[in-house]
């Protein structure tokens, strides 16, 4: 099975978080994408810019798009997803390490062809720590 990975030319952003966790995430993204692939070739790209005091990391694949009645689900535990290897959880375990970072994943609506997620991380993880504290 081929896979291509194209990795946009991303300039260097600092941000605080666990990096083995954010890694797994990744991983667990392109675990993800193979399994549907079905032992066929694909692509997988990533992206990165910083918007204000957060990343948006764009990943994406060629894999059949998700259908809109299942976007919503498609990050909970044993969600049928494609990822029958890991049981159904890649992408909750996904979301999970992206939520202790008090960041969001999603998939991108807007994409017709293939499949996109949207993942908004903060910068700064105790700014975010003391504003959840304080009811703001």
């Amino acid at each position: 099975q081929q896979i291509a990975l194209t990795v946009a030319d991303i300039k260097p952003i600092l941000m605080e978080g666990d990096d083995d966790k954010l890694l797994r995430v990744l991983q667990n993204l392109v675990n993800h994408s193979v399994e549907t692939f079905g032992g066929k070739e694909g692509q997988v790209f990533l992206n990165a810019v910083k918007q204000d005091d957060s990343v948006l990391v764009m990943y994406g694949d060629s894999g059949p798009a998700i259908p809109p009645e299942s976007r919503r689900a498609i990050f909970d535990p044993f969600s049928e997803s494609g990822d029958r290897k890991t049981g159904g959880l890649s992408l909750a375990i996904a979301k999970a390490m992206i939520d202790a970072h008090h960041g969001e994943i999603r998939v991108n609506a807007e994409k017709t062809e293939g499949r996109q997620f949207d993942i908004i991380l903060p910068v700064h993880q105790k700014k975010r720590d003391a504003a959840r504290q304080s009811g703001s």
